[in-house]
């Protein structure tokens, strides 16, 4: 099958968005958790087009690969995913077959296992290893959960990061996935104390939210802990209290945003 003639669906869009930007996380995480995921399984013909159970103590009915890091699974969005990645390998017939699963729990027994997911790998989608605790979120819901609104920012010490200085792998993604919403009004990033000695910051971002929506707070939250792990940093963050105009004004004096809304009007004490 040439890569022309696979269709694509939805996960295949969504995994293709977060390649391009982090700031897709949380659409991705929401596409992987629907439908069915397709894995390869061991070739036997007599339950060809049969529906098999999986049940306690079954040995896992997971194809699997190794890299230098050790086992892992593949998993596909599609079953012409997985025509397209066994063509690409030029794997004989005969040898395994295709089966499919709800992805939940695919993901969830993949992650009982302790073993890490490949989607999609081999495929013109591009692909992406996926870890076991990310996987569990999926499964049992919790990724997507909304967090409860977080509180004002902290009044601690932080330093003021001159905009040179701005940690920009972090802030690509973030800054992405805050013009998206129009309930984030302003954002500002700081950094808690000094950089360690090899080189690892920790920053604050301190976002204003107009209304405050907790499911689409967790989302950038979501955005935030993917870009930060990407760029091994140390981040925190929360949200700054609108009804306190003096702390919203003297931030605003000391340290510019580096994201405000096109409309944002600044506040007045």
């Amino acid at each position: 099958m040439s890569k022309e003639k696979v269709p694509t669906n939805a996960l295949d869009r969504a995994l293709q968005s977060l390649a391009q930007s982090k700031s897709a996380l949380p659409e991705f995480l929401r596409e992987l958790g629907r439908g069915e995921l397709w894995f390869v399984t061991a070739f036997h013909p007599e339950i060809i087009g049969e529906t098999v159970e999986v049940e306690g103590g079954m040995r896992s009915p997971f194809g699997e690969r190794e890299d230098e890091h050790g086992p892992y699974v593949p998993v596909y969005s599609s079953f012409e995913r997985l025509e397209e990645a066994m063509a690409m390998a030029g794997l004989p017939p005969n040898q395994l077959a295709a089966a499919s699963m709800e992805a939940v729990l695919v993901l969830e027994l993949v992650a009982k296992m302790e073993l890490r997911a490949a989607l999609n790998e081999g495929c013109a989608t591009g692909s992406i290893l996926m870890q076991p605790d990310m996987m569990r979120d999926v499964a049992d819901g919790s990724a997507l959960q909304p967090l409860p609104t977080a509180g004002p920012v902290e009044n601690r010490m932080m330093n003021i990061i001159d905009p040179a200085d701005y940690p920009t792998d972090l802030l690509q993604p973030v800054f992405e996935k805050l013009r998206r919403h129009r309930n984030f009004r302003a954002a500002w990033v700081l950094e808690l104390g000094q950089a360690e000695e090899n080189g690892l910051r920790h920053f604050q971002f301190a976002i204003q939210m107009d209304p405050h929506d907790s499911a689409i707070y967790h989302e950038f939250a979501l955005v935030l802990a993917s870009a930060a792990q990407q760029v091994c940093q140390e981040v925190e963050s929360g949200l700054v209290d609108n009804a306190d105009v003096e702390y919203l004004t003297t931030l605003w004096q000391q340290a510019p945003p580096f994201y405000s809304a096109l409309d944002y009007e600044m506040p007045v004490h």
